[in-house]
């Protein structure tokens, strides 16, 4: 704009979003590191190979009169790539979006692949969101991994006592903590891979909620690496993956390569939704989960027990 390049966007906890670094979105960049930036020049040739790990960013909030203006000056810690902070910044916004479609009742969790830190982070926030009505776990763009088994684990547990003190508050000491009670909705896509399809399947095999999204990529199969005596490695399928089904031989039920696991409410993001920033397939699974809570059918609610001995 006006021929220099103006700031159209500011990643949420990225390398600009800092208290004491004070940049607004409209802002106009005039300068890296000293060097003179207008439109059109070629800022990766300044960015590629900085002498230091920050870079001084001249910035001012109007484009500048006859070629000169007042900056001021930011130091900006470089990073490798914004891959991580995209990612972030796209969970949050989702976890914000559902939070206010449902009004504070339902959680949101992205497992970002099938390995042991997203584990991990998946427990922190089952912790995190143990007192929520109910729970999306949206596992799209899941290349695969090998945690299926702990996922669906924590998925299936069903809250059976408190442990109270006479001081505490009626809702502490739920057992099991990590868990959640209420309706859950695991939402897929064409990219969710491997074991991001295996757990989907495993998820409605058991009854544990309902699936939403568009097709899985039909790519399960386990797979082993060798090692060559060039040093090189090669990778190829080892084990094939089957449903449980004790009504056929061995147990063995459907193969689950070439399958692709199909949702039970059908949604798939156009390119127009892509554009316009709007997730209607979070949007399909938050409607999913709301009616889910409506209905009452998955609060794991029994009718009161009879008292021992009784007939």
């Amino acid at each position: 704009a006006n021929g220099y390049y103006r700031i159209s966007h500011i990643y949420r906890d990225g390398p600009a979003d800092k208290e004491w670094i004070d940049l607004k979105v409209g802002d106009y960049v005039v300068s890296i590191d000293g060097k003179v930036l207008k439109a059109g020049d070629n800022y990766w040739a300044l960015l590629n190979s900085p002498v230091n790990e920050y870079v001084t960013v001249g910035v001012t909030p109007a484009p500048p009169a006859g070629g000169s203006a007042a900056e001021q000056k930011v130091r900006i810690r470089t990073v490798p790539n914004l891959g991580d902070v995209k990612y972030e910044e796209w969970v949050a916004t989702s976890r914000a979006f559902v939070e206010k479609e449902t009004r504070g009742q339902i959680a949101y969790v992205h497992i970002r692949a099938m390995n042991a830190p997203s584990l991990r982070r998946f427990q922190n926030e089952i912790n995190q969101f143990s007192n929520k009505k109910g729970i999306i776990v949206d596992i799209r763009f899941n290349g695969g991994g090998n945690i299926d088994q702990e996922l669906i684990d924590i998925l299936e547990r069903r809250p059976y006592e408190y442990w109270n003190n006479r001081w505490g508050g009626r809702t502490w000491g739920r057992r099991p903590r990590q868990a959640i009670a209420g309706p859950k909705v695991m939402l897929i896509n064409s990219r969710s891979g491997s074991d991001s399809e295996v757990t989907p399947q495993a998820f409605r095999d058991l009854g544990l909620g309902r699936i939403v999204g568009n097709p899985t990529a039909a790519a399960v199969i386990a797979t082993g690496s060798y090692r060559l005596i060039n040093g090189g490695a090669i990778r190829t399928p080892g084990s094939l993956v089957v449903t449980y089904d004790p009504t056929k031989p061995n147990n063995y039920g459907i193969n689950l390569e070439n399958f692709g696991v199909a949702p039970d409410v059908w949604v798939e993001n156009s390119p127009e939704d892509e554009l316009k920033g709007f997730d209607r397939e979070l949007k399909t699974a938050v409607d999913e989960a709301m009616k889910m809570l409506k209905e009452g059918k998955f609060q794991y609610t029994t009718t009161t027990p009879s008292p021992q001995g009784s007939k």
